[in-house]
């Protein structure tokens, strides 16, 4: 009784803060959609990496979520720039277009961040199952390369819940961000109006 006393005390004093490192490696090649409707747009396009911007109040960690006396902040291992840009990679490319180093490519995509949230179930200490919840949001820019026009913009969303057994419950966490990145960029792919902007785009331009 003492010790567990002990170890709560200590814990409290610490404000019991939790770090946690997440690899933001989405398994790009088995979740999205070879399907897509953007492989429609015809004639095929090369598309580069454009800029990245950040727009959340806070870009120190990826997210932050309270269960009980804890506090887990959640800190990316590369950057979310990366993890986003390695999907859009993966999408034109399975769809049929190119994806092409920067300055050799007439579609530039350019992306703002503009929400994460990573949140594992705090409601029922005593249960045997945990529930966790993600979600990321981002805005695309699709710009001309050549003329610096905008193409077309977007708003896309991603989101993941999951429960499982009260085993591995962080790598839960890790798995529901991982899969909200996947739906995000099949979005993307998923995106009519996307693929009638850029039609029309190569069709005026005689592309």
């Amino acid at each position: 009784m003492r010790r567990a006393l002990a170890t709560l005390a200590v814990c409290l004093a610490a404000a019991c803060t939790h770090h946690v490192d997440v690899e933001l490696r989405p398994d790009f090649p088995s979740g999205v959609w070879r399907d897509a409707v953007l492989g429609g747009v015809r004639p095929t396009l090369r598309f580069e990496r454009g800029t990245f911007a950040d727009k959340r109040a806070d870009t120190t960690r990826l997210a932050t979520f309270r269960q009980d006396i804890h506090t887990y902040n959640l800190f990316g291992k590369r950057p979310v720039a990366d993890a986003l840009f390695d999907g859009l990679k993966v999408l034109i490319e399975r769809v049929g277009h190119a994806w092409v180093p920067g300055d050799t490519g007439q579609v530039r995509v350019d992306l703002q961040l503009l929400e994460i949230e990573a949140v594992r179930d705090a409601a029922c200490t005593e249960c045997s199952h945990k529930d966790a919840w993600s979600s990321v949001r981002i805005k695309a820019d699709f710009v001309d390369r050549t003329t610096g026009r905008l193409i077309y913009t977007h708003y896309y969303n991603g989101a993941d819940h999951r429960s499982q057994a009260l085993v591995g419950f962080m790598g839960m966490v890790r798995a529901s961000l991982d899969a909200s990145f996947i739906t995000c960029i099949n979005k993307v792919g998923a995106d009519s109006g996307l693929v009638a902007a850029l039609m029309q785009w190569a069709q005026v331009a005689g592309r």
